[in-house]
């Protein structure tokens, strides 16, 4: 499932990033996003165009198209 799939309050694990360039990739790193790490959806702007997430106790907002390439499972 895709990060942009989950609903408010879901806790998801990251598996992996779908076809994400190296530029994108290192602004995921920058912000902790990584394999394995909880996430938290804390809140989505209408017709889900914004996700703001939650991962170690900080919060991030990412576009749909962002949240399109992170694949993710529900734990």
């Amino acid at each position: 499932m895709k990060l942009s799939d989950v609903k408010k309050n879901g806790r998801v694990k990251i598996i992996n990033f779908l076809d994400v360039d190296e530029n994108l990739y290192m602004r995921f790193l920058s912000f902790g996003l990584i394999r394995d790490k909880e996430i938290v959806i804390k809140n989505c702007s209408p017709f889900k165009t914004n996700v703001e997430i939650m991962i170690d106790n900080s919060f991030i907002a990412l576009r749909r198209e962002e949240a399109e390439l992170i694949e993710v499972e529900e734990i």
